[in-house]
């Protein structure tokens, strides 16, 4: 798998095919291999998120998990497990264990566990 294909498996948008506005920008950044672009404004977005609504603002999972995507991109395993790790926290308290969000980053994080292990 390439690492385009690869990174483009993350859990893009919420629920209703939103998504905060800096995500949209970053998930077009990894379609074009731009990972370290994607990266840099997406761990940018989370700060604003959370700084501007709390840090279990359920857009922060969101973007947490294409945070991960980008994490794997740039072959950072670890991170990537964390930020996945943060999202599904972040989601099943603000969103619900059968949220559509919150099955796409089940999703995304069993395939990266797939891919790095499972640290736990």
């Amino acid at each position: 798998m390439s690492k385009q294909s690869a990174a483009t498996t993350g859990p893009a948008n919420g629920p209703d095919n939103s998504e905060p506005p800096p995500n949209k920008t970053a998930i077009f950044l990894i379609s074009q291999g731009e990972y370290q672009r994607a990266h840099t404004m997406l761990t940018t977005a989370v700060a604003i998120i959370e700084a501007a609504s709390g840090p279990d603002h359920p857009d922060a999972a969101i973007i947490l998990g294409n945070l991960a995507a980008s994490y794997r991109a740039l072959g950072r395993a670890a991170e990537a497990l964390d930020a996945i790790k943060r999202a599904e926290q972040i989601a099943s308290v603000a969103l619900g264990t059968g949220h559509p969000t919150m099955r796409a980053l089940q999703q995304y994080a069993a395939h990266l566990k797939a891919l790095f292990g499972d640290p736990d």
